[in-house]
């Protein structure tokens, strides 16, 4: 992901936290017109921002597979969650697509936030 992308992406999220009109669907507002809360949870791998950088690459989950050593059913499992990557994993995937250290500190954080809410449901986000 280039800065630009990286800047929109960042505008677009500020912009919806602040329940502004972001071009999204109204159905996903509540009655108020605010934006729902965890709507689009953290995820466990940080999938959405391996899934961008993957995109921005054009490569493809069978070449995520391929440098990790896994199936494409395992990446499949990854995606879902149902999978845990582990530090060494998640290095070799930055670094593959490229990622620089504001995306690597974003990608980090959504995992440790996701893993944290999921060993922990009890906390309120």
């Amino acid at each position: 992901m280039n800065a630009s992308e990286v800047a929109s992406m960042e505008k677009r999220e500020t912009q919806y936290e602040a329940g502004e009109n972001t071009g999204r669907s109204d159905c996903l507002r509540t009655e108020d017109g605010a934006p729902p809360r965890n709507l689009f949870p953290p995820h466990v791998n940080g999938w959405r921002i391996i899934a961008a950088g993957l995109r921005a690459r054009q490569l493809r989950q069978k070449d995520l597979a391929r440098l990790l050593g896994v199936t494409p059913a395992a990446v499949s499992q990854i995606k879902s969650g149902r999978i845990k990557l582990n530090r060494r994993q998640i290095a070799l995937i930055y670094n593959f697509l490229g990622l620089e250290e504001p995306d690597i500190r974003r990608l980090y954080a959504e995992i440790f936030n996701a893993r944290l809410r999921f060993e922990s449901p009890e906390l309120e986000f």
